[in-house]
């Protein structure tokens, strides 16, 4: 079947059961739930945003090699997972979120919520790192 947005929200880890009280209301179609749920994943996201900005922040002073190279490659790792929930966040502005953006198909629910920012499938993911 073809990508349902809300489906894809649910599994980003919105919580369970979320979508079954969301019942036509006064003639409303779906895309009124699709606009509520893609909000709710904006709001995960930029939490989770704001998490690791902090966590960076803390950790920046100490984030020199020659000073403290675990702080530093953990700086790197807090860079590139802000790098990947903005992207994520530009998806969800573009309606593209819960798709991969190597093949175009539906990212696996189990992935979404465990990495709600995921960009690529598994099988595009471990081409992409093996490569």
């Amino acid at each position: 079947g073809g990508w349902s947005p809300p489906r894809c929200f649910a599994l980003a880890g919105l919580r369970p059961g979320f979508f079954a009280h969301q019942k036509k209301q006064n003639g409303r179609k779906m895309e009124k739930t699709a606009d509520a749920t893609s909000s709710d994943v904006r709001m995960r996201l930029e939490a989770l945003l704001a998490e690791r900005r902090e966590l960076l922040q803390d950790i920046e002073p100490r984030a020199v090699p020659s000073v403290d190279p675990v702080a530093y490659q953990t700086a790197a790792s807090h860079r590139a997972t802000i790098t990947l929930i903005t992207e994520a966040l530009d998806r969800v502005d573009a309606g593209s979120y819960g798709r991969c953006v190597g093949c175009g198909r539906a990212i696996a629910p189990a992935r979404l919520e465990a990495v709600p920012y995921a960009p690529a499938c598994i099988e595009c993911q471990s081409r992409a790192e093996t490569a």
